[in-house]
């Protein structure tokens, strides 16, 4: 698309798509861009490709506030668990459930080595347990390689048609008492319970007419949270 700005950020072996310093980078790379252009605040897509596109999940489960979706293309959530993966001390394992908040395209080649489709489905299988809104696309002939001419119509419909949304009626958040990223949307869990393995706050609100209604109607329920806001 010839309106879009494209950002295209590099990784290394010092410095992975799954690091904190990577969070901080994508972050700053959006503010920086947005003192210089009229970017549109409902617009911000994450796109990643092969550990690009595990990067996706890693900043998908992490960091939402900035993004109305992401598309993960030849990525594999499954690099995320790799122990040889967390050798660093400032990341955390992917809280997967943290994806129900933002809606995601996920591509994968039919005939790829590295990441076998197949060895998508117990994830798959979780993103439906969890909620999660994504569409799986699963290109045929396509091996760990990617032809942006075959993908990007679909892609540019995806980004279409999912604005982000600013206040979601529904959110679910999970982090660690070690965690700096406590934030989605509305939701800010503030005082984890320090003996918790992991703390995570479900939260819903209702109202017949936002617009006009004075008050809202939430339902909460938390789990190693001792504040939240």
């Amino acid at each position: 698309d010839e309106s879009a700005f494209v950002l295209s950020p590099a990784s290394w072996h010092k410095a992975p798509w799954w690091s904190k310093g990577q969070l901080e980078n994508i972050q700053r790379l959006i503010l920086s861009t947005k003192q210089y252009f009229n970017i549109d605040d409902d617009r911000v897509y994450l796109l990643g490709i092969s550990d690009g596109g595990a990067g996706v999940f890693f900043i998908g489960t992490h960091l939402v506030d900035p993004f109305a979706g992401f598309i993960s293309i030849i990525g594999h959530p499954g690099v995320l668990f790799n122990k040889r993966s967390y050798a660093r001390e400032d990341v955390e394992f992917p809280p997967l459930q943290n994806m129900s908040t933002r809606p995601w395209y996920l591509i994968n080649g039919a005939a790829d080595k590295l990441y076998p489709v197949d060895t998508l489905d117990p994830y798959f299988h979780m993103f439906d347990k969890f909620q999660v809104d994504y569409v799986s696309r699963v290109q045929p002939g396509m091996g760990h390689g990617v032809k942006w001419n075959d993908l990007k119509d679909d892609v540019h419909s995806f980004v279409q048609d999912h604005p982000r949304t600013n206040v979601p009626r529904s959110l679910y958040w999970q982090t660690t008492p070690s965690a700096e990223y406590r934030r989605s949307h509305w939701l800010v869990i503030g005082r984890i319970d320090e003996t918790a393995k992991q703390a995570c706050v479900n939260a819903r609100y209702s109202s017949e007419n936002l617009a006009r209604s004075q008050t809202l109607n939430f339902e909460i329920s938390t789990e190693g949270v001792e504040q939240f806001t």
